[in-house]
């Protein structure tokens, strides 16, 4: 963390509930003197570019700006302006995410976006198909939120698709996508799925359409679970082998199923399989990753981590467990006896 007098374009601003949870961040993109030029979208997510004093802690910006949603650095509302440096050495990618912000009163209007599938409220599916319409064509790219987790979804010729990984209990389901001239288009469902709750659950999702990354998650016995061998010995599965991008692939293992959880630590891995586009003459993308673990889930010590990475390396020839270079990523171990 900075004070505001050190506001540069490898620094972000954060606007931070009591929980550290960010409501609003924004960019540092240039710096003249003690004047900065800051990036951010609005509450509407609309692209704002807008100039403050790093010289004051409070910059007074009139009715006008304020009504652009121009924030002054200091406590509005029930959040505080945090400033952070960034290390340069550990920028991957930078990407501008707006799938949380309402629709309601959208920049430009609002693209119609519906749910098509699934038509029941309820589910006893674990991994389930999603499907609706896009009340518009030049639309060709969204988001999808599972229970507040990003991932990708395919859009195309007014309509989107994809598979989304259940918890036991509700799900909140959020589309959205954004036009090219500035419109914004959400949805929104709440599907209850009756699965059994898991002991350990691993979600990986990637942001490459076209591109294969695939999980591995190795037990405690030394038996792995991965697309080549789906379910192992203890009853742990891999339910989904997405190969053509955005995911998810899945394993759980669940005690409540009547599976055996083998005391010791869980190894989850990710390996860049293929990229389909890459050519003799273009080398394969980086794919960016995301895995979302829980552990003993529903109970007082369930606990949820998010891990991210990226790979650059696709090869589809080192792809048996226990591989290793610079197209595996070790994402973490987890063990469901420890607190």
């Amino acid at each position: 963390e900075v004070p505001v007098t050190q506001l540069d374009p490898l620094t972000v601003i954060a606007h931070e509930r009591e929980s550290g949870e960010s409501a609003h961040v924004e960019i540092p993109v240039s710096v003249n003197g003690d004047s900065v030029v800051v990036y951010s979208k609005d509450n509407q997510g609309k692209p704002r570019l807008h100039t403050v004093d790093r010289g004051r802690a409070v910059n007074f910006f009139g009715p006008v700006q304020l009504r652009y949603n121009f924030r002054p650095f200091y406590d509005y509302g029930q959040t505080t302006p945090k400033f952070y440096r960034i290390d340069p050495s550990r920028i991957v990618s930078i990407s501008v995410d707006s799938s949380a912000c309402p629709c309601e009163w959208a920049f430009g209007g609002v693209i119609p976006v519906a749910f098509t599938q699934p038509t029941d409220a309820t589910t006893d599916q674990r991994v389930l198909t999603v499907a609706g319409t896009v009340d518009a064509p030049d639309v060709t790219g969204g988001n999808l939120r599972v229970n507040g987790s990003v991932q990708g979804v395919t859009v195309g010729a007014g309509a989107f698709s994809g598979q989304v990984v259940l918890s036991a209990g509700d799900n909140t389901l959020r589309v959205a996508v954004d036009g090219p001239d500035g419109r914004r288009g959400c949805a929104e469902r709440t599907i209850q799925s009756t699965t059994p709750k898991t002991t350990i659950s691993a979600t990986l999702t990637w942001s490459l359409s076209g591109a294969d990354v695939d999980l591995y998650t190795t037990q405690p016995d030394n038996e792995t679970a991965w697309y080549s061998h789906v379910a192992t010995t203890i009853g742990g599965r891999l339910d989904v082998d997405n190969t053509q991008g955005f995911g998810p692939e899945n394993y759980f293992l669940s005690s409540e199923e009547g599976d055996t959880v083998v005391p010791g630590a869980y190894t989850i891995r990710v390996h860049y399989y293929s990229d389909h586009l890459k050519t003799q003459d273009t080398p394969a993308r980086a794919v960016p990753y995301r895995v979302v673990i829980i552990v003993n889930e529903g109970t007082p010590s369930e606990k949820r981590e998010f891990h991210e990475g990226t790979l650059t390396v696709d090869n589809s020839g080192n792809s048996s467990p226990g591989g290793s270079g610079p197209d595996w990523a070790t994402v973490a171990e987890v063990n469901p006896a420890s607190p």
